[in-house]
């Protein structure tokens, strides 16, 4: 049987809450409502009066409505609240990192930092420095770069033992590879580091959804890939938020008594703010890499913009999600010229010491067959990185160098 007493008190809820809601624009009625709006109203009030006639006329005894009543406290209070807590703290179990997993490293707080490998014997080892492009996000393992280059190395020189470690990390910066060298990686004392950064390091000029404050030039204010893990992101609450305010009657209902926050004014952002942290760390790493007597390779980082992109390649593009919520989003001329002045810096720096310079950007083809987004390689492209160290570093005469230097393992 229908509870005409819940319809009733569900049609008034709705009809006040059309009532309490103003249009905007000129010849309103009432000073209030559009036309249109009007006749929704007009409808509401009809439809609202209609059920709470039928509620009279079919009115249960006083003891059937505290029923109805309760069932609906009991809905509303009780076991909605604790359902919607339960899949809340599901979805916070699946999405939020803990650091007292095992895979957890204490200080850089990431599932991905790499283990230090253990050498091989008389083995030439290669570390490869770098963000999510050296790591090969959305590659398997074996399809990223440095995977491709060893075994590039080992076909070539089956004489002698290779072996790449691929140190990557989405969202590492200049900075983080300066640390994580100087923290551990120079423990396992390589013949060659291969350093390829720019873009992650473009990022922490933004003080927008992964920061803590203003910037600052070590990047303390920027969380990268921690961002949803040091202030970590409910999703599930932005689901269901999502879901109960990204409707029409949600905007609607009650809106005379809401506060309409005003949009902040939107700022422009200066992406190369960072390019001098950007050369100081690269600089402090070239020192400490030189001390150790390895040779350093710096790599430009190739990007897709370019100005004939097709509708596909610009729809790809993803740097504009990470400004669009506080400040105006960088064109693609913009985003193009601070990858350049971060490249050029690269180049700069190649030249003024004994480092060998790798121009990736200069390499690889502006397309979409060889970059899925931004920087990151498909598998042809992450392949075509490869052989463009491998055909552009002299390798022989590294691999001599490296078969009589003794650096601890060989």
């Amino acid at each position: 049987m229908i509870n005409w007493f819940i319809i009733a008190i569900v049609t008034t809820f709705v009809w006040g809450g059309l009532v309490f809601h103003s249009s905007h624009g000129d010849d309103l009625i009432l000073g209030r409502y559009s036309v249109s709006y009007g006749l929704l109203l007009l409808v509401a009030t009809v439809v609202w009066i209609g059920s709470n006639l039928l509620a009279y006329k079919r009115r249960q005894s006083l003891g059937g409505i505290l029923v109805s009543i309760g069932v609906t406290l009991l809905l509303a209070i009780v076991l909605l609240p604790s359902t919607y807590i339960y899949l809340q703290q599901q979805s916070l179990e699946r999405h939020v990192f803990t650091p007292m997993k095992p895979e957890a490293h204490a200080f850089f707080q990431l599932e991905k930092a790499p283990p230090l490998p253990e050498p091989l014997p008389n083995a030439y080892r290669i570390l490869v420095l770098g963000g999510s492009t050296t790591y090969g996000s959305k590659l398997e393992r074996e399809e990223a770069y440095p995977a491709v280059l060893e075994s590039l190395l080992r076909e070539h020189y089956p004489q002698r033992p290779i072996q790449v470690f691929n140190a990557g990390v989405p969202w590492h910066t200049s900075m983080h590879s300066l640390l994580r060298y100087v923290s551990r990686f120079s423990e396992w004392k390589p013949h060659v580091v291969i350093v390829l950064h720019a873009f992650n390091d473009i990022f922490q000029t933004s003080e927008g959804k992964l920061s803590s404050g203003v910037y600052r030039s070590d990047y303390g204010h920027f969380f990268g890939a921690l961002g949803n893990r040091v202030n970590p992101k409910d999703r599930f609450s932005d689901v269901v938020g999502a879901a109960l305010t990204n409707n029409w009657f949600a905007r609607t209902l009650y809106s005379d008594f809401r506060d309409i926050p005003e949009e902040k004014p939107r700022t422009q952002v200066d992406l190369k703010r960072s390019l001098p942290a950007f050369q100081r760390n690269l600089q402090q790493l070239a020192r400490r890499v030189t001390q150790d007597g390895a040779q350093l390779v710096l790599a430009t980082q190739p990007y897709l913009y370019h100005d004939d992109m097709t509708a596909a390649e610009q729809g790809s593009l993803f740097y504009p999600y990470y400004y669009r919520d506080y400040a105006i989003v960088p064109t693609i001329a913009e985003q193009t010229a601070a990858m350049e002045s971060f490249n050029a810096a690269v180049r700069e720096l190649a030249g003024y010491s004994d480092i060998m310079l790798v121009d990736l950007e200069q390499a690889v083809p502006k397309s979409g067959e060889w970059l899925y987004d931004d920087v990151h390689y498909t598998v042809p492209g992450a392949a075509a990185v490869a052989r463009v160290f491998f055909e552009q570093l002299p390798w022989v005469e590294l691999l001599s160098d490296g078969a009589s230097t003794d650096n601890g393992y060989n």
